[in-house]
This record gives structure tokens, sequence and C-alpha cells, in this order.
């Protein structure tokens, strides 16, 4: 092992060799390694490692990207492969997207993403058009949630703006309280800048203890 070099086999994501011998790599290390550059195994199992690695050696982002070779955005990207459920993962490695295509569908929410995998796969999107396809799905939710906001908005606006519609609601709340049986009484000031309103409700069968004579047995409001 200690005259072993790794040399480059997953693309532009890996350093062209790593020196076991050099770097006195421990066991979990080089475990690691090996699963990185294992021909069967397949993303998942590669983050896997990555986070196995992380989590036996309690090393951080910046150190894990050191004793592997890769840059932090790529090990953070392998570690948030991880998000995938089971059955998205069996897809993305049946339908045989790369790495950078599946991050893709990251962006999106968990009801959405099984879908969009699927319909990547059944219109034969290579990564460029996953990326576009997806960006589009973002863009048109974001669009509704904003229409929505704005709707809300507007409906709060209206609501705030006329005063009419607190003082219906009160005057509601007091007829359903009279035909309930309560004895409502309410009292309505208007000034200048406002109104104050008083109401008084009455307990339904309340019978006055020595305690409650003081107050006449009423929630004041």
């Amino acid at each position: 092992m200690s005259d072993f070099f790794y040399k480059e086999r997953l693309g532009p994501i890996f350093s062209p060799v790593i020196n076991i011998k050099n770097e006195k790599l421990s066991p979990t290390v080089v475990s690691a390694i090996d699963n990185l550059l294992s021909p069967s195994g397949n993303m998942f199992t590669r983050a896997a490692a990555v986070k196995n690695l992380m989590s036996i050696e309690k090393l951080g982002l910046e150190e894990t990207a050191r004793v592997l070779s890769l840059k932090k955005t790529d090990v953070a990207n392998k570690l948030r492969l991880l998000e995938f459920s089971q059955k998205e993962r069996s897809a993305i490695l049946e339908y045989g997207f790369s790495e950078s295509g599946a991050l893709e569908f990251l962006k999106l929410d968990k009801v959405t993403r099984l879908y969009t995998i699927e319909y990547c796969r059944k219109s034969g999107f290579d990564e460029n058009e996953i990326k576009e396809y997806v960006d589009g799905v973002v863009a048109t939710k974001s669009a509704k949630k904003e229409k929505t906001k704005e709707r809300a908005e507007s409906v709060k606006k209206f609501i705030v703006s006329d005063i009419g519609f607190f003082l219906n609601s009160i005057e509601n709340a007091i007829r359903l309280a009279r035909n309930a049986g309560f004895d409502v009484k309410n009292e309505k000031t208007e000034h200048k800048d406002g109104y104050d309103i008083h109401i008084s409700i009455k307990k339904m069968g309340y019978e006055k203890s020595s305690v409650d004579k003081k107050d006449g047995g009423e929630y004041n409001v």
C-alpha cells in the first residue's frame, strides 16, 4: 500500500496523484479514498464514504477537502447528495444522471423533485437541459408564490383601511352572543380620531355569591 499511488479516475474533481506513503493517512482516510475511486461505487456510496470519514475522524469541511485532495465545494456537494430519498437515489442511478445533473434537482422541494426526475428522464435531457428545466420550474413556483403574497397583501390592506369591517365584525359577534342567550351590553363612543368600544357580557345561569356581588358576574372587554 505504501508504494501505491491513487491516480485520477474520477474526472476533474479528483487530484492527479495522492501519495499514500507521503501523506501518512489513517485507515479511515484510505478507506474513503478507496470508495471514491472504486469503479463499483456510485455518487451516493462515495458521498456516504465522505460523511463517514468526517464523522469518524471528526473533520470539518476544509480538513476533509485537504486530506481527500478535493475542493471544499466538491465535498459540500457530495454531502448534499445525501439529501435525496432512497427512491430518488434509485431513480437517479437507474436513469444515469451525472452528479452535477443530480444536484440540480435539489433546487426543488420534495413534492416536485421525483416528478421532475422522471420527466427529465422521459425527455432525455442532458445536464444543461436539466439545469434549464429545473430553473424554469423554480422561477414559475417563485412567481406564483409572489403573486399569492401580493394578493394576500392587497386583501390585508383593504381590510385594514376599512374600519367599517372591524365594526361590523364586532356587531356580528354581539348579535351571535345575544342569539345564543347571553346578556350583552355594548357602548360605542365615536371620537375625531377613532372609537371607544366597551362590551359587557353576563355569564349564563350565573348565581351571585358574596365574592361575586362586587363585579356583578360580568366579563368586561
